[in-house]
């Protein structure tokens, strides 16, 4: 790539990456000092108890405990106290630096599908060009699901944070099976299972990465080094997620109790009652009918469905010609494989929440970019079809340069109903309406 092109594309993902900045950090506060969310104001709240006295216990293991001491540690550093004598963390901090590293893993996640399409796309296609990394990072900044998961304090921007950087380390893997990639790789695996023990689903490209070296290597010793690596991979991450989430192992029985419970949950052989929406609502149907199209705008969606179909075309194309241990193609393996394994995995779940498929939503941006590859040849029709896409992140992101919704129609009902009326609400709620 000749200088001045390098240069160009280095300038146009510094902006593409201010403006994920601005979409994930703009109206951060959104909500405060209420806290509607409310898996994000039990995460606060375990925050808020938070103390040396008590050996840091979160009391709180629904999730790992990863996030909750980041942002505790965010808090402190902050402060600029000495540890020794710290005052608890109250909600309002707890909540912005639970937001602020969401805020941030989301603009991570942006220069991560960057790097993985220069590594994915650019050689995969004959008629792709350079330019189509950046194609796919403006999707990402414009996808509303991610733009939504970034303003809350929740452990979905870490996961898919992590996730995409297995795959990116996956590829770099490949490349260049050494030890020092290897040691990297367990960082992200650890601290996602610290952060939530369902990312066990993200060894997946790891394990192709592992299966892909040993049937390339020849020799007994090496393959016999592949499997050592692996295996010592596995160890430190498990070390790592210890060390991220201390009461997994600490807490046991307890940390066992609370995740048999969500488990139950959501396979549904424990009813509750918001979960009784999923009573006879399909697998993969529910998720391609009623979350896809919005948590990621229906142009990205089609696009990005078009693109898997194609990749999963090239990807057979690939094993019929006895090419898919080419580095390319097996980058392009962990890719599908690494969606399709997620994305089943969690649709077949009696609980159908948009959460659990949110560290797929990034990939519907790769397929996406690799479908409008095939429209090279058509730049203007292929120019209004980007720019199409780009509406939906757009007109979502324009919600959190506004008042809060609940705000407007808490104003609303103080000022238009009879004083003394009663109001009902469905339960549950962290908080209710009117709030002013």
């Amino acid at each position: 790539m000749k200088f001045s092109k390098l240069l160009k594309n280095n300038y146009l993902l510094l902006v593409i990456l201010f403006l994920a900045f601005v979409f994930r950090f703009a109206g951060l506060s959104w909500g405060l000092p209420y806290h509607f969310h409310p898996d994000e104001w039990n995460m606060a709240a375990s925050i808020s108890q938070l103390s040396w006295q008590d050996k840091l216990n979160p009391h709180f293991f629904a999730y790992g405990q990863f996030p909750l001491y980041l942002a505790y540690f965010s808090a402190r550093i902050y402060n600029l106290l000495p540890w020794i004598n710290l005052q608890p963390v109250n909600l309002d901090e707890a909540i912005f630096f639970l937001r602020f590293w969401s805020a941030l893993a989301s603009v991570g996640i942006v220069y991560l599908v960057y790097l993985i399409s220069r590594l994915l796309i650019p050689t995969s296609h004959s008629r792709l060009t350079s330019h189509f990394p950046l194609l796919t990072s403006i999707l990402v900044v414009f996808t509303p699901g991610l733009i939504q998961n970034a303003h809350f304090g929740t452990t979905e921007s870490l996961l898919t944070f992590f996730f995409f950087l297995i795959i990116y380390l996956s590829f770099k893997i490949l490349a260049n099976p050494s030890i020092v990639n290897f040691l990297l790789i367990s960082l992200p695996i650890g601290l996602a299972l610290g952060s939530k023990i369902t990312a066990v689903t993200f060894l997946i490209p790891l394990a192709i990465t592992l299966l892909v070296l040993i049937l390339k290597e020849k020799a007994f010793i090496h393959k016999i080094k592949v499997i050592l690596l692996g295996a010592s991979t596995l160890t430190l991450s498990l070390t790592l997620t210890l060390l991220s989430s201390p009461y997994l192992l600490l807490n046991f029985e307890e940390s066992k109790r609370i995740l048999t419970y969500e488990a139950g949950v959501a396979s549904g052989q424990i009813m509750i009652f918001y979960t009784r929406q999923f009573i006879n609502t399909p697998p993969v149907i529910f998720q391609l009918t009623k979350i896809f199209p919005y948590t990621l705008g229906w142009p990205i969606f089609i696009l990005g469905s078009l693109g898997l179909i194609i990749a999963l075309v090239f990807l057979i194309r690939s094993i019929f010609l006895k090419k898919v241990l080419l580095i390319t193609n097996c980058c392009f393996l962990i890719t599908v494989f690494s969606f399709l394994t997620y994305f089943l995995s969690q649709a077949f779940l009696f609980c159908k929440w948009t959460r659990f498929v949110a560290p797929i939503f990034p990939f519907f941006a790769i397929f996406a970019s690799f479908f409008l590859s095939i429209l090279g040849n058509l730049r203007h029709l292929r120019n209004l079809i980007i720019f199409v896409s780009l509406i939906p992140g757009l007109i979502f992101a324009s919600l959190y340069f506004r008042p809060d919704i609940r705000f407007q129609a808490s104003e609303w009902l103080l000022k238009n109903i009879p004083q003394g009326s009663q109001i009902f609400s469905e339960g549950g709620n962290v908080v209710d309406i009117p709030v002013l």
